[in-house]
């Protein structure tokens, strides 16, 4: 019923991270993309406004390194956290990190191109940058910009990274994310004898969004967009990973396509 996972998948039950959001499935799902498209081989790895830490503790494993950069203070990563500013030049060397990772934190910044920037100077040359956006959410005040699957890749490319794996939040999980948060729910399967396991629902149901949404070689900066529970599902988002490539010259594009555009009437 559910694809099997990549070997490096996160899909072991008795993982703590996991058992840490038992009842959201919203959140267990991020974090598993976030440790899927980042892979089991990283041993130094930098998160990027870690909120209460679920992309630590989840990327957290035997001789690994996960640091935490935030503008604000988390007293939960007390000892991992560096305060720095995303938008200013990060208080690390060159090629620190093999991986470093920005989970719905570029829609917070007006200095986007200048964030990616730092996050390519301080990975090495064959380290991977994992990106999640919400798409087209203008509501919120704190929110600087609105992505599509488009301005994403866009962006990702100007900054001078490539794409290498995509994937898109299904519309289906928010859904199913408010079916197991409501108590109802439970007291009626325990009331028709039915064992219910919320991680391991979480974890199924991680497993069969990621393989539907790459199903069908969704794959590479020039795949088309895999898309995740319904056909609205680009509505909520994107997680990616992306390597070092050379940045297009988008200045020099736009003079292309824009000069000697003067006509007489």
């Amino acid at each position: 019923m559910f694809p099997t996972p990549r070997e490096d998948a996160p899909t072991n039950r008795t993982d703590a991270w996991s058992r840490q959001l038992p009842d959201q499935p919203l959140e267990y799902l991020a974090a598993w993309l976030v440790r899927r498209l980042a892979g089991s081989d990283s041993r130094s790895v930098l998160v990027v406004g870690p909120g209460e830490g679920r992309d630590v503790r989840a990327l957290d494993g035997p001789g690994r390194t996960v640091l935490a950069m935030d503008i604000a203070r988390q007293d939960g990563l007390r000892g991992r956290l560096v305060l720095a500013d995303a938008e200013g030049g990060w208080p690390f060397g060159d090629a620190r990190f093999d991986r470093v990772v920005l989970c719905e934190i570029l829609e917070h910044l007006w200095g986007d191109v200048a964030a990616l920037r730092e996050a390519r100077r301080v990975l090495t040359d064959d380290g991977l940058l994992v990106v999640a956006v919400p798409f087209h959410a203008d509501g919120p005040e704190y929110h600087a910009r609105v992505h599509t699957p488009r301005t994403i890749r866009r962006l990702i490319r100007h900054a001078g990274f490539e794409v290498e794996e995509y994937v898109e939040r299904g519309a289906a999980v928010r859904h199913i994310d408010w079916i197991l948060r409501w108590r109802g729910f439970r007291r009626l399967l325990a009331r028709v004898g039915v064992a219910f396991d919320p991680a391991l629902a979480n974890r199924r149901l991680a497993e069969s969004e990621y393989g539907r949404g790459l199903g069908g070689g969704h794959r590479g900066s020039n795949a088309s967009l895999a898309s995740l529970g319904t056909s609205r599902s680009r509505h909520w988002g994107c997680f990616l990973s992306a390597r070092k490539a050379e940045a297009p010259d988008f200045r020099r594009f736009q003079i292309d396509t824009f000069q000697n555009q003067w006509k007489s009437f």
